[in-house]
């Protein structure tokens, strides 16, 4: 949980949107890599990194990030 705060933090105090977050359910035994859009996770399993899975139009891309991403 600590990593996803910390993650938050910096992204809303600093400007710094995070590129994956590792998760881990210890309730049903999962662990994954949540990536940001529109990337994906190379592989199943907590610390898989990211990749870029399709094109995105540039405008979309755009239209799809916050204020503060866009520096």
């Amino acid at each position: 949980m600590s990593q996803l705060l910390d993650a938050l933090e910096a992204w809303t105090e600093h400007a710094k949107a995070p590129k994956s977050l590792d998760q881990n359910d210890t309730a049903a035994g999962v662990q994954r890599t949540i990536c940001a859009y529109p990337d994906t996770a190379k592989a199943d399993g907590a610390g898989a990194g990211c990749q870029t899975q399709t094109k995105v139009p540039a405008d979309l891309a755009d239209a799809s990030r916050t204020v503060m991403d866009r520096g």
